[in-house]
């Protein structure tokens, strides 16, 4: 402003600003971009989503939290993966279509020959039929076998819990990115109106999406000595032609073209 830049070609993106920037602050300035009624509804279509993607994770993430693996995912998991231990475990139907009955007089359950095999026992009473003599193999192997078997379906399963709350995170930050980007488009339309973009680095990286959307040619950087490499890094964009440094003792311009950034 002292060499009579107008302030009104500035803006300032950081906190603490003195009496003299204060009104270049980004929040104090006006501009005339407003959102449509378009822009809105996606907005709030995008809310409706991250709020479907929230619960999935929160559901995911419980169940790898709770670091057990029951026997419906081990079954499920077993009919894709292992269909041959899927069919050696299956409960045969009995003839009228009904529930098979058991020794008890109570129906079998759905898991009574996986957790035969689990315990390292035989088959039981369903010893002979067809689909447990089918898998002779599969029943004759060791209790030390069969927990290496099982540890192979469980850390299967825990990277598949993984996947999956990798993918709702991916999935719910994706909505937040998006909303962010609907409402900073003020920003970039109030940063592309200005002719200096001033900012500490807490600010460039706050707002360094919006930095390069505004694609500044030039940057330079005062107390270069004192900023971190990762900071000015995060400062250049594509458009970036000069990078000036000044440091305590000497300041220094590269043109980008010659410079080789690590």
């Amino acid at each position: 402003m002292k060499i009579g830049i107008p302030s009104s070609s500035i803006v300032r993106l950081g906190g603490k600003a003195t009496a003299a920037t204060e009104p270049l602050q980004l929040e104090k300035q006006m501009s005339s971009y407003r959102m449509t009624k378009l822009d809105f509804m996606s907005i709030d279509g995008i809310k409706g989503l991250r709020e479907q993607h929230c619960a999935q994770l929160h559901k995911t993430f419980g169940v790898y939290n709770s670091a057990s693996i029951q026997n419906p995912q081990l079954f499920e998991h077993l009919e894709f993966e292992d269909p041959e231990y899927f069919a050696a475990f299956t409960i045969p139907k009995a003839h009228d279509g009904q529930k098979l009955i058991g020794r008890n007089g109570k129906p079998v359950h759905d898991f009574y020959l996986l957790d035969q095999w689990l315990k390292g026992r035989n088959a039981g009473f369903l010893s002979y039929h067809q689909n447990v003599v089918d898998a002779f193999d599969i029943w004759s192997m060791s209790f030390s076998e069969r927990r290496e078997k099982l540890k192979t379906w469980q850390d299967a399963l825990f990277k598949e819990q993984v996947a999956h709350v990798y993918e709702n995170g991916q999935a719910y930050n994706s909505c937040l990115a998006s909303i962010e980007r609907m409402y900073g488009k003020k920003t970039e339309a109030i940063l592309n109106d200005k002719r200096i973009i001033a900012c500490t680095t807490t600010g460039a990286a706050k707002h360094s999406e919006r930095i390069r959307a505004a694609c500044p040619t030039v940057v330079l950087v005062e107390e270069a000595g004192e900023i971190l490499e990762s900071h000015v890094l995060t400062a250049l964009g594509p458009e970036t032609d000069q990078l000036i440094l000044i440091g305590d003792h000497k300041s220094v311009c590269f043109p980008l073209s010659s410079m080789l950034v690590c």
